[in-house]
């Protein structure tokens, strides 16, 4: 409707920040919500999908990325128009984009430690995912659960994670559960950047509190795990595209101050 608008800016948790500079851009102009995929390896080429906004049909934009190894986000323009940038995830490790969707695509489950299924009750057929390797995928639709199947070395430290709603073109709110590919024994979940254990009084900063994280010990005589990724509302759709990297990890230590001061 015509008339005044009145746009408030401020920081999410209203704390007086050091680095407070922000751009806003107000004008009718054509923009996009999301973009698919949400990174890619650097000095690569790979052509971005542009959908939502004001776009009645996604935008494909052709980019070669830098090999600079001090970039780790690379903007990207939506053509013709004035609106402010995506910032594109650039990393080291080969990447690799989700096979598309099949009728054996998984359905949500109750999460009650059974692995997901499909409308039919037959079990999903899970996507090879090899160590250190990025998935590019997308939660195509409602109630969808993606798998991924990885090897693993029993007793080794592996570490499971999720880039989604943190890189700002993504409406995924990820659960990512692990499972015994032999016996369908869920070994981990965990939803909203919570893993298991830790301290709700840890304010750690080395990495988003958005997308899921799992740091696991893999058990006696499990030599392969099925991941699977869902969104925790069942959402899906266009824009709710993930970056999924599982990886050994030695342990490291942690410490945690017992009080929240």
């Amino acid at each position: 409707q015509a008339g005044e608008y009145l746009v408030l800016v401020h920081d999410a948790k209203y704390s007086d920040q050091g680095q407070n500079f922000y751009r806003l851009k107000i004008g009718s102009y054509p923009y996009a919500e999301f973009m698919f995929p949400l990174g890619w390896q650097r000095g690569k080429s790979v052509d971005i999908s542009l959908t939502g906004g004001s776009l009645v049909a996604p935008v494909v934009v052709k980019t070669s990325l830098p090999s600079d190894k001090q970039t780790s986000y690379f903007p990207i323009n939506l053509p013709a128009s004035s609106s402010l940038p995506f910032f594109f995830r650039v990393g080291d490790l080969p990447e690799l984009l989700e096979p598309q969707a099949s009728p054996e695509a998984g359905s949500r489950n109750n999460r009650a430690g059974k692995p997901p299924e499909t409308k039919g009750g037959e079990s999903a057929r899970p996507v090879d995912l090899p160590a250190s390797t990025v998935m590019n995928g997308r939660i195509g639709r409602p109630g969808e659960v993606d798998r991924y199947r990885v090897a693993v070395t029993p007793g080794q430290q592996w570490t499971f994670e999720v880039e989604a709603a943190s890189l700002g073109a993504s409406k995924l709110l990820g659960v990512l559960a692990v499972y015994d590919a032999a016996s369908n024994k869920r070994l981990a979940l965990t939803e909203l950047g919570q893993e298991a254990g830790t301290n709700p009084f840890s304010f750690e900063t080395s990495r988003n509190e958005v997308d899921p994280r799992l740091s696991l010990s893999i058990p006696k005589d499990v030599n392969q795990v099925v991941v699977s990724l869902e969104d925790l509302l069942g959402r899906g759709g266009t824009g709710f595209g993930y970056r999924l990297t599982a990886f050994p990890q030695p342990p490291d230590f942690s410490v945690e101050l017992v009080t929240p001061y």
